[in-house]
């Protein structure tokens, strides 16, 4: 029997989004931000500052050039690379 101390703890009115596993691939080069911001790992905002690097300093010749854009850090680009094409 449930007292009034065994109630569920609601921790906030905010429910978590569902997200699809994503299964396939999004070009750097060519995409623009509403696909890159469905990889794992890149919400809106990076996914902005990848096309905006890309516009100012033409295409990505690798990968790894993600790492000069603001908030890509080294494990996220991990988590993204094997959804990521040039």
């Amino acid at each position: 029997m449930r007292g009034p101390r065994c109630r569920p703890i609601r921790r906030s009115g905010r429910r978590r989004s569902r997200r699809h596993t994503f299964l396939g691939t999004v070009s750097v080069n060519r995409d623009d931000g509403a696909l890159l911001r469905r990889v794992p790992g890149i919400g809106p905002a990076l996914a902005s500052r990848i096309v905006l690097l890309r516009q100012s300093e033409g295409a990505y010749t690798s990968l790894d050039r993600l790492l000069d854009v603001d908030g890509m850090s080294v494990s996220r680009l991990e988590r993204a690379r094997r959804y990521l094409t040039l």
